[in-house]
């Protein structure tokens, strides 16, 4: 475990989202961890995160060169992706990822299965259109009308819809 903190934390994939979305989701209280490529919109905004943590094949080299050696984890392993490194290396009670939807459908589906390996994790990725998470097995939601919520279920499932 190379990152463990009390409080929500913030990692960023290196999938294209924009300012607009990482304003709505970024705090400067929170800790936030550069899953490889991630760290280049950072160093791009001035935003120093406590961790580069991934393969760093994505993370230019100037980029890696301006970050503290410490604070640069360099994980070869390429049997899991830089998201699911970082989900294993950190520990926290909600981890919201943005940079990792939207992008390349075959590293948005394996976000996704990085939230189905990691079912004990609280995790929610946010994309540009999308917010996604794995439903607890008691989960009440209650929307509007004209509001879209798609369900994708990955074993048998219970769902009851009122109104």
């Amino acid at each position: 475990m190379y990152y463990s903190t009390p409080k929500k934390l913030i990692i960023v994939g290196g999938a294209d989202f924009s300012d607009d979305l990482f304003k709505e989701v970024y705090d400067n209280e929170l800790p936030i961890i550069a899953a490889d490529g991630g760290a280049n919109f950072l160093a791009e905004n001035n935003i120093y995160p406590e961790l580069v943590m991934g393969d760093l094949d994505s993370v230019s080299e100037q980029n890696v060169q301006n970050i503290e050696p410490k604070k640069i984890i360099r994980i070869p392993d390429q049997d899991s992706t830089d998201l699911e490194k970082v989900l294993l290396n950190t520990q926290s009670p909600l981890t919201i990822g943005i940079g990792f939807l939207g992008s390349q459908i075959d590293h948005e589906l394996a976000a996704l299965s990085a939230l189905a390996k990691f079912p004990e994790k609280k995790i929610i990725l946010i994309g540009e259109h999308d917010i996604i998470f794995l439903v607890p097995p008691n989960f009440s939601l209650r929307s509007y009308v004209g509001m879209r919520v798609s369900l994708y279920p990955l074993d048998e499932v219970k769902v009851k819809s009122d109104g």
